[in-house]
């Protein structure tokens, strides 16, 4: 099936009369069979497990080149599905709304335990500035608070201060079969002209978001490492590592081809929609926590340290390119 997908940048400061700019290329939401592609896919190095996992007997995987970091809150419904989510507080979670988990949720904790929960309810994140139109992001209220014992972590998201400030983050995508890769917002031109280009709004079958894409180009990203989505990425996460944490950056949304043929990943980008989370969490109680850069902001990276990473919530700027996408 062929569908139009716009994109561009917008200022909340427009929406009355906000337009986007078309874009063609190809697009495919990630809900297929297939697993993520690792430039350079070593089982030892990129997979979370050695052995076992989600279905029996995990086994965490010591050279796992994320082993010292703490990823038990990154589940995923029982069943042949494998729909995922990640928790962002003892109760909610965040997925993708138009692969979404249900019933009951399976974990493993940080002594490789299986922990099983039950979803009580669901809800989409609506984008501000189109009142009314739903994002691909989705927020989940489990039946009850995980307790501390159960040892399942949560996630803040990522608190900044200028978009233009953040190309060259280093992005640690999760995907299928619970490996990770590495990628980064480089602000390629072919991406979009303009500055802080790897942000911008898609338009899928009417479902608005803004997203952070970013290409799979091993030649001038990371070799080996670099990864890009495929069928059944969709709902997992995208962290930033930020000193020792985790920071929630974004949520899987979507594939595409941009127009020089070079392929792309599109997360949705969650801490453009903290406000809006907050006001579901708000309903329980709680709210979505976040990791504050101090200044000047510094990332402690997987690879380079010290790269300043700053990002805007609020201001969009307007670039296009031409693209088509099939969804």
């Amino acid at each position: 099936m062929t569908t139009t997908i716009q994109t561009g940048f917008l200022s909340r400061r427009f929406l009355s009369n906000a337009r986007f700019a078309v874009v063609l290329g190809t697009m495919v939401l990630a809900t297929t069979s297939e697993a993520t592609i690792i430039d350079g896919y070593s089982s030892a190095r990129h997979d979370r497990f050695s052995s076992g996992g989600f279905e029996g007997s995990p086994v965490s995987n010591p050279d796992f080149f994320l082993a010292g970091s703490d990823l038990s809150g990154v589940g995923i419904e029982i069943g042949g599905s494998n729909r995922p989510l990640t928790m962002i507080s003892p109760i909610h979670f965040l997925a993708s709304r138009h692969f979404p988990p249900s019933g009951t949720v399976t974990f493993v904790n940080q002594d490789d335990e299986i922990k099983t929960y039950t979803i009580s309810t669901t809800a989409a994140v609506v984008d501000p500035s189109f009142p009314g139109t739903e994002t691909d992001l989705l927020v989940g209220t489990l039946t009850e608070a995980i307790p501390a014992s159960d040892k399942i972590a949560f996630y803040p998201t990522l608190d900044y201060a200028s978009l233009s400030e953040f190309d060259n983050a280093e992005l640690l995508p999760y995907g299928k079969q619970h490996r990770v890769g590495r990628n980064e917002l480089d602000g390629e031109e072919r991406l979009l002209s303009g500055s802080a280009n790897n942000f911008r709004n898609i338009n899928v079958s009417g479902n608005i978001g803004f997203v952070a894409a970013y290409d799979y180009d091993p030649a001038t990203g990371f070799s080996p490492d670099e990864s890009r989505f495929e069928g059944s990425d969709s709902g997992y996460p995208t962290f930033i590592r930020v000193g020792s944490q985790l920071g929630l950056a974004g949520i899987h949304w979507a594939i595409g081809t941009f127009d020089d043929g070079t392929p792309a990943n599109f997360d949705t980008f969650v801490p453009f929609y903290r406000s809006e989370v907050n006001d579901i969490l708000a309903g329980s109680g709680y709210s979505l926590q976040t990791i504050v850069i101090p200044e000047p902001a510094s990332f402690l990276l997987l690879s380079i340290a010290g790269i300043p990473c700053v990002l805007s919530r609020r201001t969009r700027r307007f670039a296009s390119r031409s693209a088509t996408f099939e969804v």
